[in-house]
């Protein structure tokens, strides 16, 4: 499986009022990216981490910013380990945690 998707990456920001109030502010930017699936190794091994594993996203490096989840066909995600096999390029593995983690 590979396919084109647009993917929603969310930056959530933490500061303080005033007051001392902790206000939460969550932005988000939409990329294109490459999905496909994950190896039967990244599967047991993000399972043994308390992740459910769903899929890898391949996207320019420069689209990342540290973001650790993000939407992709109306479900929401966490990334739980990146990869850089080239300068310009990044994967992100995707999934969702298992539990109270």
């Amino acid at each position: 499986m590979r396919e084109l998707v647009e993917v929603t990456l969310y930056t959530e920001t933490i500061s303080k009022d005033r007051v001392g109030q902790t206000i939460r502010t969550r932005s988000s930017a939409k990329v294109q990216a490459i999905r496909s699936s994950i190896s039967q190794s990244e599967f047991f091994s993000a399972d043994q981490s308390g992740i459910r594993p769903e899929f890898k996203l391949d996207l320019y490096s420069g689209d990342y910013s540290g973001q650790t989840s993000l939407a992709v066909d109306g479900g929401d995600y966490t990334v739980y380990r990146t990869y850089s096999p080239r300068r310009d390029r990044i994967e992100l593995y995707v999934g969702e945690r298992v539990g109270d983690q």
